[in-house]
């Protein structure tokens, strides 16, 4: 018990912390966000490189809007905007449309051909909305550093390392890792923020140029970017998974659009 509460405890906390999902669905309620998360949990012990990966991806292309941005002249852009876009933070008011998410590239591109203005939210008012404190994360290097700390004197001490230890440090350097590379994205943001659109969709689609209209799995702007959620696209069988499990409801959520609405946008 001396060895299993101390490393329960640290995974606990490390994992709790280092989850950042992206903003639900407006149609979730408090019970399905939670079994959400539960399950991103229950993936995170059992596959925590796999967390890391996507975490690593999301910062890549946080990284890359930046980039993007500041090639725009907005240098008010940085990486808490870019990972507050991709998790579903900006939503995009179409007239005669419900809202849908857009990704922070397919804001840049909107920004550049002036469909729309370009967000004045800050960093303040985003971190605002997050649940995340670097209190907490502190605490949780804290925690896993007095393990680590405690383990190491054994080691040195010629006493032996369970298994069950020798777990839970790997573990604990996959969801640090993560933590580290999620570090500036907002935690747990509900209420996303409201872009209007100064065109139509359809000139949006018809100036975009042959292919824009071919349809769409996400949202009508998937022609910006058409690499972005690929777990959806890569094929149906993994699609229903993702479906049926809930990891990701949004943005394919019937409330928010509807893929019927192709034929409209495109007449």
């Amino acid at each position: 018990m001396d060895i299993i509460w101390p490393c329960l405890t640290a995974i606990g906390l490390v994992q709790w912390t280092m989850l950042h999902l992206n903003l639900p669905a407006p149609s979730d309620s408090e019970k399905t966000v939670s079994f959400r998360k539960l399950r991103w949990l229950l993936l995170g012990l059992l596959a925590p490189e796999l967390i890391m990966m996507f975490a690593f991806a999301q910062l890549t292309s946080a990284q890359q809007s930046v980039e993007d941005m500041r090639n725009l002249d907005r240098e008010n852009w940085g990486l808490v905007h870019g990972f507050y876009a991709d998790s579903g933070g900006f939503q995009l008011h179409v007239p005669g449309y419900n809202p849908f998410p857009i990704t922070a590239k397919q804001i840049a591109y909107l920004t550049q051909h002036g469909y729309i203005d370009m967000p004045t939210i800050t960093k303040r008012e985003i971190n605002d909305k997050s649940k995340a404190n670097r209190e907490t994360k502190v605490l949780a290097f804290i925690q896993t550093g007095w393990l680590v700390t405690k383990l190491l004197a054994r080691v040195g001490q010629g006493l032996q390392i369970t298994p069950y230890e020798l777990t839970t440090v790997a573990l604990l350097v996959c969801s640090f890792t993560t933590l580290i590379l999620w570090w500036d994205k907002p935690l747990d943001v509900r209420a996303p923020t409201s872009i209007y659109l100064n065109e139509s969709m359809k000139t949006i689609i018809d100036q975009a140029g042959e292919g824009a209209g071919q349809g769409f799995i996400d949202t009508p702007l998937d022609f910006i970017e058409k690499d972005i959620y690929w777990s959806r696209k890569a094929h149906e069988l993994l699609l229903q998974l993702v479906l049926k499990w809930e990891f990701q409801t949004f943005p394919i959520d019937s409330g928010c659009i509807m893929t019927s609405l192709v034929a409209r946008f495109t007449r």
